[in-house]
């Protein structure tokens, strides 16, 4: 077959297919329009131009102009895009950080007390409050209505621990006067004394019972003789006694697998029991602080009893793997959280006060294992992540009196259903219904 088109185009070898491209040929008369002499133009033998195409310069740099309608559509498109991003990282924050307005929650408060409040506990079934404080009483309230139902009169000096039995028939409360109470909160019996335990060689500082609700295990505070005791709760039969603290025990937690007691104190330490030979199994100290360990305050068990929580004098909560012997999570929620709390609580009434350092106060571990929170000396409960330790939400004091600058949190515990935390301080126990 003979080949009858315009000769070869001269060039370096033969050309790859491609597609072809009118415009790749421009008309010096008409720099829109190809020229129609140029072979591979419109009218000539297009497949010559499809595989002898002049290939572009690729070296040459090439002004872009935009229209002014083009220009300002391309910034209004920039700003709106700009303002989607400022708003993504803005909601990010108001999920994860202190501007979450979480403060803004139902609360129930119980302010019967005539004056300092040092203990309260939230009964396993959620229908009740028992606080106890320095007028040496222990109140009972409707926990929904915030109705005061009883009065229990049976200590002599101020009451520092109260504890609801998992069946909620029974409180046990101590204090001061160096004994346990423990009484009926079964309506119709309401105060009916069971026992007095006097055991004790020192002020009774917290208390804890056994999950299946046959013991207790309670702590004092002496810097000498420093005990732990764990005995029966209808009976007041002692179990046995620990002794491996070096100072006053501020906080007992009986692990929800009912096998073993964690213990903390002021000598910086927290401490694994087991929970009926009273014999050591792990324990954790924290850091020296100015060459003193650290006080620890509140320890809390995980539901799988595999980890502690602790809260203390360095401002952090902690959790350490029992089994492992180690710390797994180190959170400064509260430290990073500081700032922000010192801004946004009456800066009308601590103009010229200097806040106390942090310390972390409190800690409880939600029943379905997935949050801790805590609370510090500044008045802020916050609740947060257990894996991560991410901020979720937070409650300030805002509802504390306007008469205190700072007000201390000295308790914070969860419900059974995980949808209320029972705050408590000096001024008022709080029931924070959570979004």
């Amino acid at each position: 077959m003979s080949y009858s088109g315009p000769p070869p185009y001269p060039g370096p070898g033969p050309q790859q297919p491609g597609p072809y491209n009118p415009n790749a040929y421009p008309n010096p008369g008409n720099p829109q329009q190809p020229d129609p002499s140029y072979p591979g133009s419109p009218g000539l033998n297009a497949f010559y131009a499809w595989t002898h195409a002049p290939q572009p310069d690729r070296g040459k740099r090439r002004k872009v102009r935009f229209t002014f309608k083009e220009a300002v559509i391309g910034l209004i498109f920039l700003g709106v895009l700009l303002y989607m991003v400022y708003g993504y990282i803005l909601a990010t924050i108001h999920l994860w950080g202190p501007s979450h307005a979480s403060y803004a929650s139902q609360y129930v408060n119980y302010r019967g007390q005539s004056i300092d409040i040092f203990a309260a506990a939230l009964s396993p079934d959620g229908k009740y409050v028992a606080s106890g404080g320095a007028d040496k009483t222990v109140q009972v309230w409707d926990a929904h209505s915030a109705q005061l139902l009883y009065t229990y009169r049976g200590h002599t000096e101020f009451i520092q621990a109260i504890a609801w039995s998992p069946d909620s028939k029974y409180i046990a409360s101590g204090g001061q006067d160096k004994t346990v109470h423990v009484w009926s909160a079964e309506p119709g019996k309401m105060g009916q004394r069971v026992l007095t335990y006097r055991e004790s060689p020192w002020i009774i500082s917290s208390i804890a019972w056994s999950p299946d609700g046959q013991y207790i295990v309670s702590a004092d505070t002496a810097s000498t003789k420093t005990e732990v005791q764990i005995w029966r709760a209808l009976t007041g039969e002692r179990i046995t006694t620990y002794t491996g603290h070096q100072d006053g025990v501020l906080s007992v937690a009986w692990s929800p697998q009912g096998n073993r007691i964690a213990t903390a104190g002021n000598d910086g330490m927290v401490q694994i029991l087991d929970a009926l030979s009273g014999q050591q199994v792990a324990r954790f100290q924290y850091p020296l602080d100015n060459g003193k360990p650290s006080f620890v305050t509140s320890v809390s068990w995980s539901p799988d009893s595999k980890r502690v929580a602790s809260a203390g004098g360095d401002g952090y909560v902690h959790i350490w793997d029992v089994d492992a012997g180690r710390e797994v999570l180190k959170t400064n929620v509260h430290l990073s959280y500081k700032e922000d709390f010192e801004d946004r609580l009456r800066p009308e009434n601590h103009k010229g006060v200097k806040p106390p350092p942090v310390t972390t106060r409190a800690v409880s571990w939600s029943h379905d294992g997935k949050r801790i929170v805590s609370a510090d000396n500044r008045g802020a409960t916050l609740v947060w992540d257990a894996n991560d330790g991410h901020l979720l939400l937070y409650t300030d004091g805002r509802e504390a009196p306007p008469g205190r600058v700072y007000t201390s949190v000295t308790q914070a515990a969860w419900s059974q259903d995980d949808r209320h935390i029972l705050i408590t301080t000096v001024d008022v126990v709080v029931n924070w219904q959570l979004p």
